[in-house]
C-alpha cells in the first residue's frame, strides 16, 4: 500500500506531493536550530526518500543552508519552512508536518535532539526520547551491543 499525500506552503505559491511505501520516520524534532528557523519550540516531521517519494508540484522553494551540511527549503513569499535536507543523510528529505494539507496522517512516534528541549515545553506524550539524532542514537546502541 501506497502513502498518498499533499502539502504545501500557507500562500499555496509552493505545493508538493509524497508516494512513500511508509515513512521512514516521523518525529518532533527539539533541536535549536529548528527552534530558530521555525519560531516554535518543537518541530513534527517525517522523513521519505527525496529521489523517489517526494516531489514539489508547484513551485520552486528557496534554500536556506542552515549549517556546514544542512537545507532548508520555504516559501520565499509567506516563509513557511517546508523540508529539511543533511548531506548526512543524501538519500531523505524531512518534511515539516504541519505543512501537510492533512498533517494528522503523519504523527510523530519520538522526539529527537531532546538535550535541546527548553524547560517550560513539557512533554507528556509517553513517545521515545534521544538527546540527538534518532538514527546516530542507534547506530551507537547497535554498535556497543
Amino acid at each position: 500500500m501506497t502513502i498518498k499525500l499533499t502539502g504545501g506552503c500557507h500562500c499555496s505559491a509552493i505545493r508538493y506531493e509524497i508516494d512513500a511505501a511508509q515513512f521512514k520516520w516521523t518525529g518532533y524534532c527539539h533541536c535549536r536550530i529548528c527552534q530558530l528557523t521555525t519560531g516554535a519550540p518543537t518541530v513534527p516531521f517525517f522523513t521519505v526518500s527525496v529521489a523517489t517519494e517526494f516531489r514539489y508540484t508547484k513551485g520552486t522553494p528557496a534554500i536556506y543552508h542552515s549549517s556546514n551540511h544542512a537545507e532548508r527549503r520555504f516559501c520565499s513569499l509567506c516563509s513557511t519552512q517546508l523540508d529539511f535536507r543533511d548531506n548526512n543523510r543524501p538519500d531523505d528529505v524531512d518534511i515539516l508536518t504541519i505543512t501537510l494539507d492533512n498533517p494528522n496522517e503523519a504523527p510523530p512516534s519520538m522526539h529527537v535532539f531532546c538535550e535541546s528541549l527548553v524547560s517550560w515545553y513539557h512533554i507528556e506524550d509517553g513517545l521515545p526520547r534521544y538527546n540527538g539524532c534518532y538514527k546516530e542514537e542507534e547506530q551507537n546502541k547497535e554498535a556497543s551491543s
